[in-house]
């Protein structure tokens, strides 16, 4: 699902039933998994890669080349700066494990 003002940029892939919310970004050479929802406002840089089944919340940035694996959550307004790994979550200014 694309909603309204999501901006795909050239090169991204999206795997089926991933939810590209309101206004997010997925700039150039992006590969989405299946199932993941990139929520309203999101950015993505270049070349990030979400996993299947993954959460990235609502106004949170991920910079260039980095991985969210699968499973994961993304807390809201979180900046990622560095990869995460599959099944945890992830919060905060840069963005750290939580729990």
């Amino acid at each position: 699902m694309v909603c309204a003002g999501a901006v795909i940029n050239p090169g991204t892939r999206v795997g089926g039933h991933a939810i590209l919310n309101t206004g997010c970004s997925v700039d150039h050479h992006g590969n989405i998994g299946a199932c993941a929802h990139i929520a309203p406002g999101t950015r993505l840089a270049g070349n990030v890669t979400v996993g299947e089944g993954a959460f990235v919340g609502i106004g949170s940035s991920v910079v260039q080349g980095v991985r969210v694996g699968a499973w994961a959550t993304v807390g809201a307004g979180a900046a990622v700066i560095e990869d995460v790994p599959d099944n945890v979550t992830v919060a905060g200014v840069p963005a750290r494990l939580i729990g």
